[in-house]
């Protein structure tokens, strides 16, 4: 069993997984992000004006050459990962899911954290938090244990 863990962080399209993720990679804890979605997002699309991303970006699909390969470097990782699931895996790309050991979930409505919530459950993942996105507003906490 592999002593470090895998954080996949999970919800609905446009729910802010790769703004987290991003503002989570600026703390000094050692770790990799592992971007599992071929959606070319990454820190770079954080770091640049909103029209050089849409310029940029090219969307790629999953294959299952990519999911696997994915799936075999969360195993086989050397650090603790946080990975990017994207918004939309289907039953077939959830053996990525599986791969990891923890959830984050993030998302603007009740109805994607639970859909999120049943697919970490199913995948056997530990819980450590659910996050309500906002455009706007204040930083707040609800609950903590």
């Amino acid at each position: 069993m592999n002593p470090f863990p895998a954080e996949m962080i999970g919800g609905p399209p446009h729910s802010g997984k790769s703004v987290l993720v991003y503002a989570l990679s600026q703390a000094q804890v050692a770790h990799y992000v592992l971007r599992a979605c071929p959606d070319g997002e990454g820190d770079w699309s954080q770091e640049t004006s909103k029209d050089q991303v849409r310029l940029s970006r090219q969307k790629g699909q999953f294959s299952d050459e990519f999911v696997e390969g994915v799936r075999h470097d969360i195993e086989r990782r050397h650090l603790p990962l946080l990975v990017d699931v994207g918004g939309k895996p289907t039953l077939e790309q959830e053996q990525i899911v599986r791969a990891c050991t923890h959830a984050v979930l993030l998302s603007a409505t009740p109805e994607g954290l639970a859909e999120w919530r049943e697919r970490a459950e199913r995948c056997g993942l530990i819980l450590i938090a659910e996050l309500q996105s906002v455009l706007q507003g204040e930083d707040r906490i609800d609950e903590a244990t």
